[in-house]
C-alpha cells in the first residue's frame, strides 16, 4: 500500500481523532496494514513519519485513548512499558475507564 494512501484513509471526529478506515486487529482495534511488504500497527507508521524519534523499543501511547486514532498530535512515544502504564494510569480510573 502506498504511504500517501495509508496516511489518508482516516475520518476525523469531533474529538479531533484520525480514526483509520482500514483492517484492524481483533478486540484491540489498533489500525493495521502493509508498506513495503511488511505488517505495520498504522499508528507505529504514523509516528515513524511525523515523529520521527521511534525507536524499534519504543511504546506509543495514545493521548486520545482511542487505539483506531492515527493523528499524530494524539500520539506520544514512551521509552519503556512503565512509562506508558504510568500515562496509562494518569488517564484512566481503577476500572480502566478513561476519566472525564
Amino acid at each position: 500500500m502506498d504511504i500517501n494512501v495509508i496516511l489518508t484513509n482516516y475520518e476525523e471526529d469531533e474529538n479531533g481523532c484520525w480514526n483509520w478506515k482500514g483492517n484492524t486487529t481483533g478486540s484491540r482495534g489498533y489500525g493495521q496494514a502493509r508498506f513495503n511488504g511488511k505488517h505495520y500497527y498504522v499508528h507505529r507508521l504514523v509516528a515513524e513519519v511525523y515523529i520521527k524519534e521511534m525507536q524499534p523499543h519504543n511504546i506509543i501511547h495514545h493521548t486520545c485513548n482511542n487505539p483506531r486514532c492515527i493523528n499524530p498530535d494524539h500520539i506520544e512515544i514512551c521509552e519503556s512499558q512503565s512509562e506508558h502504564l504510568g500515562r496509562y494510569k494518569a488517564q484512566h480510573n481503577k476500572s480502566g475507564r478513561p476519566k472525564v
